[in-house]
Order: C-alpha cells, then sequence, then structure tokens
C-alpha cells in the first residue's frame, strides 16, 4: 500500500513535469463487496496510462475512457458513483456488485508544487493531510490532525503516512527470511547486529532493501525507532543483545515490540526485564513468544509467523479510513 501510494505520487509528478494532463482518483466510500477501502487512490494522464487501482479491474477501464473523452472532468472535481443498483444518472453500474464513491480530481502543471512537497513529507518520514476544496479544486497540505479521512459535499482531508517501519535484532536464518517478507509485506526494513560472530549470516548483495548497521541497538532504537509506526522484532536469541534493545523498545511508541524464544525462556526475560525497571503495563506490550501460534519449527516457519503477526499489528494500528463526523479544523499547515 505505502509502496504504491509512493509511486504514485512519483508518476504524477513526473507526468505533471511533461505538462501531461492527468486526474487523481480517490475511493471516499464503499459500500457491500468492494476489494479497495475509502482513501486508495488511482491515477492516470490523458494517454491512458494507469497507477493504481480503485477495484479488481472491473471500473477502471471505464472510468479512464470516460474521463478522457468527457469534458465533464477537465475544470474541476467531480464526483463518479458506481453502484449495484443505480437509480440516478450519475450512477453507473458496479458489474461485481457492491458500491463505490470516487472523488475524480482533474491535475495540471499549476499542481506540481503541491504534490511534490506532498511527496517530500512522506520521504522525510512525516505524515501529511491533504485538503481539497471540491466546489473550486484547490489544494493545500496540512499537518497530520485528526480525523484521518473526512469528505463532504465540499471539502476532502486525507491523511497520508510513510512506510511502516521494522528494525530487527540479530543476523541468523530466521531473520533473514523476516527481513524478506517484510520487505514484500511493504515494511521499510533495517537490521542491528553489533556481534561480529553472526556476520557469517550477512550477505548484503542479496538484501539490498535492507539497511544494515553495527550499531548498540538500544542506540538504534532511540535514534529512529521510537516512534508510533516502528515495529520492532528482537531475534539475536542472545539476552545480551536481546535485551538491551527491548529494555529501549518497551519505554519507545513503537506500535510493535516482539522477542523471540520458547515460554521458559520468555518467563526468564520478563523476570530480567521488570528488574531493570521495565513496569508490569510496558512488559504487557512484549509478544513473546513471537509470532501467530502455527506450530512453526523451521527457520522459514516461524518467520512466517512473525510475518503474519506483523502485519496483524500493522493493520490493528492503522485502522481502515472512514468517513467522520465532524470536520477538522482548517488551520496553517
Amino acid at each position: 500500500m505505502f509502496r504504491l501510494q509512493h509511486q504514485i505520487f512519483c508518476e504524477v509528478i513526473q507526468w505533471l513535469q511533461q505538462g501531461e494532463r492527468c486526474w487523481l482518483a480517490t475511493i471516499t466510500s464503499t459500500y457491500g463487496s468492494s476489494p479497495r477501502p475509502a482513501g486508495s487512490i488511482m491515477a492516470c494522464n490523458s494517454k491512458g496510462d494507469v497507477i493504481g487501482s480503485l477495484s479488481g479491474g472491473c471500473i477502471e477501464e471505464t472510468l479512464i475512457k470516460r474521463v478522457i473523452h468527457s469534458s465533464d472532468f477537465q475544470d474541476k472535481p467531480r464526483w463518479v458513483h458506481y453502484a449495484q443498483n443505480y437509480q440516478t444518472e450519475q450512477a453507473i453500474e458496479m458489474p461485481c456488485g457492491g458500491e463505490i464513491k470516487l472523488l475524480l480530481e482533474p491535475l495540471s502543471p499549476s499542481h506540481l508544487k503541491h504534490f511534490q512537497e506532498l511527496l517530500c513529507a512522506l520521504e522525510h518520514r512525516q505524515p501529511i493531510q491533504r485538503h481539497v476544496d471540491i466546489s473550486s479544486g484547490a489544494m493545500q497540505l496540512l499537518s497530520h490532525r485528526s480525523p484521518d479521512f473526512y469528505v463532504t459535499d465540499s471539502q476532502l482531508f486525507h491523511t497520508l503516512l510513510p512506510k511502516y517501519q521494522l528494525l530487527i535484532i540479530g543476523i541468523n536464518p530466521v531473520s533473514l527470511y523476516v527481513a524478506e517478507m517484510a520487505n514484500s509485506l511493504d515494511f521499510q526494513v533495517s537490521l542491528c547486529d553489533p556481534r561480529k560472530s553472526a556476520h557469517q549470516y550477512w550477505r548484503p548483495d542479496e538484501y539490498p532493501y535492507v539497511m544494515f548497521t553495527q550499531k548498540l541497538p538500544d542506540d538504534v532504537i532511540r535514534e529512529k525507532f521510537s516512534g508510533p509506526l516502528c515495529a520492532i522484532a528482537a531475534l539475536a536469541h542472545d539476552p545480551r543483545i536481546d535485551d538491551m534493545a527491548l529494555m529501549e523498545a518497551l519505554t519507545s511508541q513503537s506500535f510493535y515490540v516482539g522477542a523471540m524464544g520458547s515460554q521458559k525462556s520468555t518467563l526468564k526475560r520478563k523476570g530480567r526485564l521488570k528488574d531493570l525497571g521495565i513496569n508490569p503495563a510496558q512488559l504487557s506490550a512484549l509478544r513473546a513468544p513471537i509470532g501467530l501460534p502455527i506450530g512453526s519449527k523451521t527457520p522459514m516457519e516461524i518467520a512466517i509467523s512473525i510475518a503474519a503477526e506483523l502485519a496483524q499489528a500493522r493493520n490493528t494500528h492503522k485502522k481502515q479510513p472512514s468517513i467522520q463526523t465532524e470536520a477538522p479544523q482548517l488551520l496553517p499547515a
């Protein structure tokens, strides 16, 4: 989701730099059968090039043809309504059932700065909120504030988030499988291990998407992984390394903290952490033994259970956008 979001804005910027007309479509509400949630986006240009998706493929083609060849979508944002049993001229039949309402924004080179600043914020790991005045098409960027997604007939507020980060402590077969899977799940992956003895497993050419550091894990967490979009997995299987990381992680804002080990070693670890000053409330946030209980035994199976738990935790943390009842207060960004 986050990688695709980044790709969409990069493509929009490139189209606008080339002077092309293009459109940004945002799902504002859904009902019934709908493969994409509210807040999902897609972009297309006047040549018919497309990036992103709004459905399983059942509406994109007809929408693009309609946008390119109709004068209705050239000057300001417009609503497009897809429904299974449509009753009005504004609604278009949804082939697979369900209902989707879209806001379609026509873009021109005059909007280039808006999307450049938006992308810059995301690349600097800053949540950013788009505000669109639907009647005029005017756009502005606001610092992140609640609600995350709010839409009326006259305005849209849409918060966009940077990638979630995962810090893996320890190099071993399990952690490398986790790194591979987490990358596929669209996490920004980092690996930390200060032990020279563990580097026999490390092949940087095979993991170009992993940022590696030999710093002490508590320093790394304190410097870069203490925010609410961060997950930390202590997989070194060495108390000297894992406990140091967990002490810092459990006092941070990280949305996920997990540690590998058996039930017996987990009880011992919790006792050590308690003796080191971690209070019961902080300790309750520790997911240990790490991973969903799938009866995993091999490194690959253990990694699958960890990746599944990471995805579950992220989905719980990042609730699906929903229509809110109170508008955000318009303040300077």
